[in-house]
């Protein structure tokens, strides 16, 4: 019933898989980043590693739907490139 009135929602495997094939790959590169910094820099700066961290997930992430044509990425692309 709801599907008659809003139309069909699904989402494509296609898209749900790159979405998460590049999650996947961003969390593997920030885990990485994260236990490659030295114990000292992790101790000493608490909390810049979280910002450090996250931000190599968000750029490889950026990189990866990019590669695999996401097509919102295009938005977000093109909202930075201004």
């Amino acid at each position: 019933k709801l599907r008659e009135r809003i139309g069909d929602s699904a989402i494509p495997f296609s898209f749900v898989s790159k979405i998460w094939g590049a999650a996947l790959l961003g969390a593997a590169a920030a885990l990485a980043a994260e236990r490659v910094l030295p114990a000292e820099t992790r101790a000493f700066h608490y909390n810049l590693q979280p910002l450090f961290v996250l931000g190599v997930f968000g750029l490889v992430y950026l990189m990866t739907t990019t590669l695999l044509r996401v097509e919102e990425t295009k938005m977000i692309t093109r909202r930075l490139k201004r």
